[in-house]
C-alpha cells in the first residue's frame, strides 16, 4: 500500500516548488478576472441575442395570423378632368 511519504519520496517536490514559487500571482489573478469577465459578456451577449429573436419571431407571428384590412385601390382618374 502506497503511504503519503512514499508519494513524496518518488515526487520531484523540489522541482515542483521552484516553479511555482516562478507563478506571477498578480498575471495569474488578472487571468482569471479576465476569464470570468469574457464570460459574463459572452452569456449577456447570448442573452440578448435569444430575447431580440424572441421579440422578432413573435412579431412575425402575430403577422401572419393577424386579419389584413382590405386593400382600398385608389380612384381612378378621369380622363378630361
Amino acid at each position: 500500500m502506497t503511504t503519503l511519504e512514499g508519494i513524496f519520496e518518488r515526487a520531484p517536490v523540489e522541482r515542483i516548488t521552484d516553479e511555482a514559487r516562478q507563478v506571477n500571482v498578480g498575471r495569474a489573478l488578472a487571468a482569471l478576472v479576465a476569464v470570468v469577465l469574457m464570460f459574463i459578456g459572452r452569456t449577456a451577449g447570448w442573452m440578448v441575442t435569444a430575447v431580440v429573436w424572441t421579440f422578432v419571431a413573435v412579431r412575425v407571428g402575430y403577422r401572419d395570423v393577424r386579419p389584413r384590412p382590405p386593400t382600398v385601390s385608389p380612384p381612378a382618374s378621369r380622363p378630361g378632368r
